[in-house]
């Protein structure tokens, strides 16, 4: 019999670089919702105009939307939900038990951090084998492990983007993607993030309110000169020098040169099957054409 097709295995084997690959966001958005989940986590709000009113503020915040649940279980007549800003480290808690309560997310997500906002520590693993078979066979096994080394931080999650790079843990209090995470190494991994706020740069996919070019050059600074921490990279930016060309700049931390400085290429590769169940389509990668550094 032929095993089916597993897009995360086949990006595994032609070496798909991870740089770059984190999805662009500045903020989350955590509802926690028992499975089965839709494709697209907003449609699980039935009322058309609340689901309206909070697109519209997850679109004015940047923010992407996620469904949660404890590992294996399914979620009470009470639920929590929070919005959390990856750029200030900080998130807003909250509770909800029918749909009309969730209007709390749509006021917070207009609101800036402030002293009512936390930093409780959160580690989604994509389970989403809805979306995608490989969030299933690869994600529910971390969860399970992660259930029993990091209860009170883990949940699974919705469709966070690239399945192809299963298992994906995402930090969203820093806005940190890892993927190719596995059972064996992702407890040690989520020591090293929460326990000792280091990056571990052999997984890292970048960092969600980066630019995807900016990502790529931070992706590439952690494994050059890590161990770093997760606040090493102080600043980011791309400005664009054509329409596949970026000129990026990071500031450095303690540990990172001062000042990156990098050209940036993306660049097409050969067609693949970026999902389980796509077509072949072009790939593309990020790749560094130049990269200056000081001040280390």
């Amino acid at each position: 019999m032929t095993s089916p097709f597993r897009c995360a295995a086949a990006a595994a084997e032609r070496s798909e670089g991870l740089g770059g690959t984190a999805s662009r966001a500045d903020r989350f958005v955590l509802i926690e919702f028992p499975t089965p989940w839709p494709t697209k986590a907003i449609e699980v709000i039935e009322d058309d105009g609340l689901r309206a009113a909070l697109a519209g503020a997850v679109a004015e915040a940047n923010a992407k939307v996620l469904l949660i649940r404890r590992p294996g279980q399914r979620t009470g007549e009470q639920r929590r939900w929070a919005v959390i800003d990856a750029r200030a480290r900080q998130g807003r808690w909250g509770s909800w038990r029918v749909q009309s309560d969730l209007s709390d997310v749509v006021d917070v997500l207009g609101e800036a951090p402030s002293d009512v906002w936390g930093s409780e520590p959160v580690v989604l693993v994509c389970t989403h084998a809805r979306h995608d078979a490989c969030c299933g066979v690869w994600g529910r096994p971390i969860a399970s492990v992660l259930a029993h080394s990091h209860a009170d931080v883990v949940w699974e999650s919705s469709h966070v983007g690239g399945h192809r790079f299963a298992g994906n843990l995402v930090f969203p209090l820093d806005g940190t993607y890892y993927g190719r995470v596995d059972t064996d190494g992702a407890p040690s991994l989520v020591h090293r993030h929460l326990g000792t706020a280091t990056v571990a740069g052999d997984h890292l996919r970048g960092f969600s309110w980066m630019a995807p070019a900016a990502q790529a050059v931070a992706v590439e600074a952690h494994r050059r000169w890590g161990p770093a921490g997760v606040d090493d990279v102080i600043s980011a930016s791309a400005s664009a020098l054509g329409p596949d060309r970026w000129r990026v700049e990071l500031t450095g931390g303690d540990v990172l040169p001062s000042s990156i400085t990098a050209e940036v290429e993306r660049v097409a590769g050969p067609e693949a099957r970026m999902s389980c169940r796509a077509d072949p389509m072009p790939t593309e990668s990020f790749v560094i054409r130049t990269l200056d550094a000081s001040g280390q």
